[in-house]
């Protein structure tokens, strides 16, 4: 314990070797890692210190263990982006179709030469109608944003009602009022669309 020179790390730890932790374990590097401990001679003096090495295989796994959990969650990522790419594309292709199909069916709507006209089965509100029906009715398509089918017919609102029920089933006749006054009679018919309930 006396002779020089003695290695670095040894000279470190045989200050802090002491009767009440007589193994000191310290890492070298970051492949392995040394255990020191006194050994007394019959006088009970520290004779040498005895240094034991060993491969840190512990830490070594740790190491390949986050490394496989970053490969692990970057692959994760990749895989999550794509599919999330594909999915973005897949809805921008969808939404672009559905866009095209609606403008095509408010093109066709908005130039038939029929009435037509959208009405809510609750409240007979109307929600929105073409050029045919409004120029039929003489109403602007904002004065008959707060209309419904009540203004527009001459009938009481039983009626309405049980009309409108009837037209769902057949064809019906039925008079319309105009916003000059005057009356139009107008043949009928219905298809009940489901839309948000």
């Amino acid at each position: 314990i006396g002779k020089d020179p003695m290695p670095a790390d040894v000279v470190m730890v045989r200050d802090e070797i002491s009767g009440s932790s007589p193994v000191l374990v310290r890492p070298l590097n970051k492949e392995s890692i040394a255990a020191y401990t006194l050994v007394k001679d019959i006088y009970g003096q520290g004779a040498f210190v005895f240094k034991v090495d060993a491969p840190r295989n512990i830490y070594r796994q740790g190491v390949e263990t986050i490394q496989y959990i970053f490969l692990w969650f970057l692959a994760v990522g990749v895989i999550f982006s794509i599919a999330s790419f594909l999915l973005f594309e897949k809805l921008v292709f969808v939404r672009r179709k559905e866009k095209e199909s609606e403008e095509r069916y408010r093109s066709v709507v908005k130039q038939a030469a029929e009435g037509i006209l959208m009405v809510s089965i609750d409240n007979k509100r109307i929600i929105e109608g073409n050029k045919a029906f409004y120029d039929l009715i003489g109403y602007t398509p904002e004065e008959a944003a707060n209309m419904t089918l009540y203004d527009i017919t001459p009938e009481d609102r039983q009626k309405v009602d049980s009309e409108a029920e009837r037209i769902l089933r057949e064809k019906r006749e039925m008079r319309l009022r105009r916003k000059d006054g005057s009356f139009v009679e107008a043949e009928l018919s219905a298809n009940q669309i489901s839309y948000q309930d």
